[in-house]
């Protein structure tokens, strides 16, 4: 069997195309990858987001080492986070749980979860915007890079989901991790 020039030609090509198909179907996730993950809607501090059950955006953060809310104080030695954040209820009451918004690190630690403190977003009324706050305690080295994590309602790991970066670098890291004082948690609170 003789190859001919434009044989030659054709089989590179060929193989050269099933080469670059392969390479490229390993890109594409599976339907199983994409039914098992959440979607996101990527945010700044102060960018409102809509999903699935209303529209959420983050005011700011601040640090502190001790917190206060209805005459309970909760100290640490490592910092608290603390989130101010507002919820507006898309079409009919829907509480925030405060107590899900999760802080992730670049190197892949997770912070966040029911704490000592009560904190919560009681169930807002459509077109009524709340103030709410999150309360997250964490080592300072976990600050730099931080992103927040806001599922769009209760054990929704897979459902509509706000992250939003904060924009701590590497000198705001430094201030947030030195709190000087006591943070006064306000509780939901409806805004003008």
């Amino acid at each position: 069997m003789r190859f001919t020039r434009d044989g030659l030609l054709t089989a590179v090509i060929v193989v050269l195309a099933l080469f670059l198909g392969s390479q490229v179907v390993q890109l594409i996730p599976s339907p199983e990858e994409q039914f098992g993950r959440p979607f996101e809607h990527h945010a700044t501090v102060g960018e409102a987001v809509e999903v699935r059950t209303g529209t959420l955006s983050v005011n700011g953060v601040q640090t502190s080492r001790e917190v206060e809310i209805h005459g309970q104080v909760a100290a640490t030695t490592a910092p608290w986070l603390v989130v101010d954040f507002e919820w507006l209820a898309k079409d009919r009451p829907s509480p925030y749980a405060a107590s899900e918004v999760r802080l992730l690190t670049p190197d892949g630690r997770t912070y966040g979860g029911v704490g000592p403190v009560p904190v919560a977003c009681f169930p807002g009324q459509p077109h009524i915007t709340l103030g709410c706050q999150a309360l997250i305690e964490l080592p300072a080295d976990a600050l730099e890079g931080a992103v927040l994590r806001f599922p769009a309602a209760l054990n929704s790991e897979l459902d509509d989901v706000v992250i939003v970066d904060l924009g701590i670098d590497a000198a705001r890291a430094t201030e947030l991790a030195q709190p000087a004082e006591r943070i006064q948690l306000t509780g939901p609170v409806e805004q003008p």
